[in-house]
C-alpha cells in the first residue's frame, strides 16, 4: 500500500544514495521500517561488526562459488568482501553508500546486502544461502545465519 509514510521514507532513501525515485521505492518497500533511519541500518554507516559479518558473508559466497566452479561469481564476491575487510583494516567504516560506489541497486551483490539485512531481520538465511547450502555439502557445514549490530 503506498502511503505518506512510504512515500517520505522513499525521498530519504534517494537523497541520501543519490539513487533514481524507483530504486529508492523499491528499497522502502522491501526493507522494514523498524530501525531502518538507525545510523547504523543497512542505509546507514554500518558497525565494524556487521561489516565484518557481511564481508564474511560475501567471502563464503566466493568460497562456495569457487567450489562448484562459477568463477565468475566467486571473483566477484571475493572481491567485495576483500573491499570490505581492507577498509575495515584501514580503520575505516563501510556503509551502503561505499557499496554503491562500484555497484548499482541492480547487481547482485547490494541486492545480497539487502538479503542479508531483511535475513538479519527474520532470523533465517538468505535464498542464495539457501541454493548454495544445496550445492555444497561444506558450506551448509560453515554457513553461519545473517546478523546486524545495531
Amino acid at each position: 500500500m503506498f502511503t505518506k509514510e512510504l512515500n517520505k521514507l522513499a525521498h530519504k532513501i534517494k537523497k541520501a544514495h543519490s539513487l533514481t525515485w524507483g530504486e529508492a521505492l523499491k528499497l522502502a518497500i522491501a526493507l522494514p521500517e523498524e530501525n531502518l533511519m538507525a545510523s547504523t541500518s543497512l542505509l546507514g554507516d554500518w558497525t565494524y561488526e556487521t561489516a565484518r559479518a557481511v564481508a564474511g558473508h560475501f567471502y563464503g559466497i566466493a568460497k562456495t562459488y569457487e567450489e562448484v566452479r562459477d568463477s565468475g561469481r566467486a571473483f566477484y564476491f571475493r572481491r567485495l568482501a576483500n573491499k570490505i575487510y581492507a577498509a575495515l583494516d584501514a580503520g575505516y567504516t563501510y556503509s551502503f553508500s561505499a557499496l554503491l560506489i562500484k555497484n548499482s541497486v541492480k547487481d547482485s551483490a547490494v541486492q545480497e546486502a539487502v538479503d542479508f539485512y531483511l535475513a538479519a531481520y527474520r532470523a533465517q538465511p538468505t535464498a542464495r544461502q539457501l541454493k548454495l547450502v544445496r550445492n555444497s555439502q561444506r558450506y551448509a557445514s560453515l554457513a553461519k545465519l545473517p546478523v546486524w549490530f545495531f
